[in-house]
């Protein structure tokens, strides 16, 4: 029973210090909008990530106009 209550007394002392880290302004517009600019950022960077992992940001030598069949 008393580590039930210990542990209970635990969380809420860890719920209370994560309010008081978040603070009054934790959901303002202004910190919503910075939110969703970083998120769009780094998908954004994702892309151009995953693509340097494949190999894919470099032109292929099969793109190669020098080899035959030469464009006409």
């Amino acid at each position: 029973m008393r580590n039930c209550w210990l542990t209970r007394l635990l969380c809420l002392v860890a719920v209370m210090g994560l309010m008081a880290s978040l603070g009054c302004n934790a959901f303002t517009a202004e910190r919503q909008r910075r939110r969703a600019l970083s998120i769009q950022k780094d998908l954004d960077h994702m892309v151009d990530d995953v693509d340097w992992a494949l190999g894919l940001d470099e032109p292929s030598t099969l793109q190669e106009e020098s080899f035959p069949p030469y464009p006409r």
